[in-house]
């Protein structure tokens, strides 16, 4: 809970605005180091075993999660808006 808590919380701040970045693999780096430090893990665990050990989502699929949700909350506050709805011309029907 703390490493979710405190390392993921701070390593995915405005993950869907930087997520394309060269700094993500660094910044994976340092999320394996505190998955190695949680689960007691050492050095030659395998990297792709990490997140099942720990029972966390790996990064890059953290990442992807994170960038949908934020599309998907933008997706839902753009068919709310009101002036949406009126400049929007209805559909004529033929006869």
């Amino acid at each position: 809970m703390s490493t979710l808590a405190l390392c993921y919380n701070a390593a995915e701040y405005c993950t869907p605005v930087w997520t394309r970045s060269l700094s993500t693999k660094l910044v994976d780096v340092k999320l394996r180091e505190s998955m190695r430090t949680t689960g007691g893990c050492l050095k030659s665990t395998p990297i792709q075993w990490l997140p099942t050990i720990i029972s966390i989502a790996p990064s890059h699929i953290r990442r992807e999660d994170a960038t949908h949700k934020v599309i998907k909350r933008i997706e839902d506050m753009t068919d709310n808006i009101p002036s949406n709805k009126y400049t929007r011309r209805p559909q004529q029907q033929e006869d």
